[in-house]
């Protein structure tokens, strides 16, 4: 009986209610990502089935940025929340329309539940201060935000509601997500930005089940990537020629962010150009191709690819957890990952805390013969490493862990600070390689650097730590911020000799990377035809790699004389120091309606600093050297948007790489020392695209061609010295790229997604090099073509919202080093995953399967071991949102 009282009084209380407060106290379940304040309010409009208009006095929404907006809620709450810093404030018309307005002379900004005259709502954002458009009647200029006229007619809030669960009306337009990103260091709708960028979002990485960097670059057009022992490496548009040991020469040519602080060079001088973050709460991954020295500085020559992680959030609490479970084929075993994710609101609408942390445990899936390889036990035998010798399963079998903290205060409206702290450990146990047929290696295991480095046989170690503090001052006109950072990196790894030997010799690097950054800039976002972007960048790096050599066989047998006392047979240590200053703009110039022009200009100065010895039975030497230099790099842009879902632009870029002192040849073998020091090398890149979106959003199409003159290329060469053969980094001379790229995303049905993207680069030696037996047309160590291919269905079982998804990638067949030789070629593959996701309303279930095919091609080469995809991997993942909206 109270509960039937309790009912007829809530219906009679609503009967009462004015009819704007019951439309906005409305609830729905809503899902809008961060993107432009006009394209969110589309989304909220499908997602309610409300009318959503605005006034012709509010500024055009294009260039404000809101969101992201989620979960179940009030229309008045989502509409606060969306408006909370725009400036605008909302009204209610009637029970299916909202107007969004500027708010009344001395009102403070907020819902203004009163009825306005409808003369001046305006149906289009273009028709703003127009006086023929403010002459037509209300339904000529009334804005829709995209509702389906068809299926919204005669249907109240309510009664949609009821018919559609709160989920979208099968019959009403459906468009794709539209992403915002920052790769012009504003903040910009994709479809917006006149230069071609690859985006993965949230919903990728967790709809697709993305983790490391091997998941989502190889087969995004013009990108590839590498993984070894040796280290990770990303290549964009071929602009590579050393694949391993990157930061041993002259570093990499692609930059690498995470949010505010680069990281491409903490994997210090060992290992490849960057450690890899895992993609737990980020927000998106933004590869941006072609060089970007004027807004990114040095080592961006081929591109750079930028990790932004989810800020703290001050006005909702989140939570939710993660642990998924499989099994992987060959010689493979169980693997096991686990993440959590809490956002908590310390103080509403000021101050929030964000921490996330992750473990993924992964069995390796090669296999050591050692044990029973004869030429191995016959050298076992003769230098007593009979115990080093032995079969072993499991080789490469890895662990990463790590987990991030932020926090983020809003000391005024205007005024935020935010802080981070990011960990990452990461550990592999054995060669991740093969030098035998399949996923067969023949490696002795590895014995007294175990104790240095900690591993059970030769494998790597890395770690990451990054503190970062981001000033962001909102000056109405313009946004000051301010950034620092701290970053300690490293990486150890034991280097068996039997890669090329029968010799029981180990090296155990252990390298340390410290690094200071600070950048301050001020980015406008004026209403005029002229905006500007100028900054000050300031860099402070240093490195130590240590590389003692190991006799781990009987010492009697030793063929190399040992450091007294111990099993040493040599020490060294080489040591780089950076100091960096620069100072970069850019400026656009809206000179007509439909066309921008833009240019920008970066001028740099460094110091380095360089010192390598070594000692022992192999010999001794000493290196060292510093130098200086500056230069400016340039950048023009020429952009035509002739509307919202058109742009064709054309380009140039240049891009940039520091040189200095290296370690070259011994003066008996370089008597003039022409190879203690290697120049700067840059890139010269010409490109024309486009961005099309059509059907009303439901299909995005980018495209683009372009082509990159790369000059003093620097590359490492081995050359015999003194009876041996001694590896130094040297000028090269010059190369040439060009390609097409191109991606399509199309929303085909409701029901039915498809992504799809390929690219074809031509990439080569435009010199001879006899010395070195480089010839002009030698392929630089890229593939000439890959593409990705994706396929997304929605549909229910048993009630529960379910998604089944196929992906796959293509990597065309390339030489993995320089010269090429049919030893180092490799690709040519075909990867296929596919998963099922089921959703309840907190809780969802993935069973995926990653490499359907078991393909076991080789995706790599590093000069001793051939590098696999990992064997069919069969698993399950549970993940659970403890607000109760799982997506």
């Amino acid at each position: 009986m109270r509960i039937t009282l309790l009912a007829v009084a809530m219906a009679l209380f609503a009967s009462i209610l004015p009819v704007s407060a019951q439309a906005v106290m409305q609830h729905y379940q809503l899902n809008i990502p961060r993107q432009s304040l006009d394209t969110a309010l589309k989304d909220f409009a499908h997602q309610t089935g409300l009318q959503v208009a605005r006034f012709s006095d509010a500024p055009r929404g294009s260039a404000l940025v809101v969101g992201p907006l989620s979960g179940d809620m009030s229309v008045g709450q989502a509409l606060t929340a969306l408006l909370k810093s725009t400036g605008l404030t909302y009204t209610v018309v009637n029970d299916r329309t909202i107007a969004v307005v500027t708010p009344r002379a001395g009102s403070a900004a907020g819902p203004q539940m009163t009825t306005r005259d409808t003369s001046q709502l305006s149906i289009n954002s273009s028709d703003a201060g127009n006086e023929e458009a403010a002459k037509k009647s209300f339904w000529d200029r009334f804005r829709l935000a995209q509702v389906d006229q068809g299926t919204s007619s005669g249907s109240t809030p309510v009664e949609k509601k009821e018919k559609q669960g709160g989920q979208r009306s099968e019959k009403q337009p459906v468009h794709l997500e539209e992403v915002v990103v920052t790769a012009q260091k504003r903040e910009q709708r994709l479809q917006d930005v006149p230069a071609s960028i690859g985006v993965i979002t949230a919903a990728d990485i967790e709809q697709r089940g993305l983790v490391g960097a091997d998941d989502y670059l190889r087969g995004m057009p013009g990108v590839n990537q590498t993984e070894s022992s040796l280290g990770t490496s990303i290549i964009i548009r071929g602009l590579e020629t050393t694949t391993t040991f990157q930061n041993f020469g002259q570093g990499t040519t692609v930059a690498s962010y995470f949010g505010e602080t680069p990281t491409t060079a903490s994997a210090s001088i060992t290992g490849g150009a960057s450690l890899d973050a895992r993609l737990v709460d980020v927000e998106r991954v933004e590869v941006l191709r072609g060089p970007q020295g004027t807004s990114f500085g040095d080592a961006s020559l081929g591109g750079a690819v930028r990790i932004i992680p989810v800020e703290p959030k001050s006005d909702a609490f989140e939570a939710s957890a993660a642990a998924s479970y499989s099994g992987t084929a060959g010689f493979g075993g169980y693997n096991g990952a686990g993440q959590g994710i809490l956002n908590v609101p310390v103080v509403e609408g000021k101050l929030a805390v964000r921490a996330s942390g992750y473990q993924y445990s992964d069995s390796g899936f090669y296999r050591n013969v050692s044990g029973s390889d004869s030429i191995l036990q016959s050298a076992a035998k003769t230098f007593g490493a009979e115990s080093f010798s032995v079969n072993q399963d499991n080789v490469g079998a890895s662990t990463v862990s790590g987990g991030r903290v932020a926090a983020l205060f809003h000391a005024t409206d205007n005024l935020k600070f935010t802080a981070t702290y990011l960990t990452q450990k990461t550990r592999s146990d054995g060669w991740m390689g093969a030098n035998r047929d399949g996923y067969n290696q023949a490696l002795f295991q590895v014995g007294p650097e175990d104790a240095v480095l900690g591993l059970d046989s030769a494998g790597n170690k890395t770690s990451l730590n990054l503190a970062n503090a981001v000033i962001d001052y909102e000056l109405g006109w313009a946004n000051l911020i301010g950034t620092y950072s701290y970053l300690d990196g490293g990486s150890a790894f034991a280097f068996p000799w039997t890669l090329f030997s029968t010799f029981p010799i180990v090296t155990a690097e252990t390298g340390d990377h410290h690094e200071r950054d600070g950048e301050v800039r001020v980015v406008t976002k004026l209403d005029g035809a002229w905006n500007f972007i100028a900054g000050v960048f300031a860099q402070r790096m240093s490195d130590i790699l240590d590389y003692p050599i190991y006799w781990y066989g009987d010492p009697s047998t030793s063929l190399f004389p040992l450091l007294p006392g111990t099993s040493q047979v040599q020490t060294g240590r080489e040591s780089k120091d950076l100091t960096q200053k620069a100072a970069y703009g850019e400026v656009s110039w809206r000179f007509l309606p439909t066309l921008t022009l833009t240019g920008g200009a970066r001028h740099y100065k460094y110091d380095r600093d360089f010192d390598n010895r070594s000692e022992g039975g192999l010999g001794n030497s000493h290196t060292s050297g510093s130098a200086s230099g500056d230069g400016t790099t340039y950048r023009a842009n020429l952009s035509y948007k002739p509307g919202q879902d058109v742009l064709l632009y054309a380009s140039f870029a240049q891009g940039f790489r520091l040189g200095g002192p290296v370690a070259g040849l011994p003066p008996v073998c370089d008597p003039n020392h022409t190879t203690d020091f290697v120049d700067s090398d840059s890139v010269n890149s010409y490109e024309l695209g486009s961005k099309l979106s059509f059907l009303d959003r439901r299909l995005f199409i980018t495209a683009d061609v372009f082509r990159a003159y790369w000059s003093n290329i620097p590359a490492q060469i081995v050359k015999p010295c003194e009876g041996a053969d001694i590896g130094y980094t040297t000028n090269i001379g010059k190369a040439t790229s060009d390609g097409v790229e191109a991606q399509v995303d199309a929303r085909v049905s409701n029901s039915l997604s498809l992504y799809a993207g390929a690219s074809w680069i031509h990439a080569r030696l435009t010199t001879d090099v006899p010395a070195e037996g480089l010839h002009a047309g030698d392929p630089l160590p890229a593939p000439k073509a890959n593409g990705n291919l994706g396929l997304q269905y929605a549909f229910s079982v048993g009630g529960y919202k379910s998604y089944w998804r196929v992906d796959s990638i293509y990597v065309h067949t390339f030489n993995s080093q320089l010269p090429p030789a049919a030893t180092n070629e490799v690709g040519g593959y075909v990867k296929l995953d596919t998963s099922l996701r089921v959703l309840d309303r907190a809780f969802a279930l993935d069973v995926f399967v990653r490499n359907l095919t078991n393909s076991a091609k080789a995706t790599f080469f590093d000069a001793y071991t051939y590098q696999r995809l990992r064997p069919r991997t069969v698993g399950l993942q549970l993940s659970y949102d403890f607000r109760g909206t799982a997506q």
